[in-house]
């Protein structure tokens, strides 16, 4: 399997924590950024291979966050991290286009399926 580098933007220093831990135990590179802001300062001269944006995000629109890093990464898969089901969110997601849509209680099982998914396409 191909190893990622992945940014992950949630303003939960313990989720960041957590996805670090189960991108790391897959021999993956993980980015951290706890804002849009921050996001867009890290990522400056890196090669991203796929985005996780926690659409929850408590001081920043995360649609707008989605757009501008869109912008920066028109072509990179992005997974979208919810504290809430999908069906309490989809009409704010409406117009996006993201790979997976992620609730946060299901990470430590569904994340690393998604991320060998997506290297399995890279290196393949």
């Amino acid at each position: 399997m191909t190893p990622l580098t992945i940014l992950a933007v949630d303003d939960d220093p313990q989720m960041l924590t957590l996805i670090e831990r189960v991108t790391a135990s897959h021999g993956h590179t993980l980015i951290k950024a706890r804002s849009g802001e921050e996001a867009g300062l890290v990522i400056q001269g890196k090669v991203v291979d796929v985005v996780i944006l926690d659409f929850m995000l408590e001081d920043e629109n995360a649609r707008d966050v989605y757009d501008r890093l869109r912008g920066r990464l028109p072509k990179i898969p992005f997974i979208v991290l919810s504290a809430v089901p999908y069906a309490s969110v989809q009409p704010a997601l409406e117009g996006l286009q993201f790979l997976a849509f992620l609730e946060k209680i299901h990470l430590v099982e569904e994340l690393p399926v998604l991320l060998a998914s997506i290297a399995s396409r890279k290196s393949g």
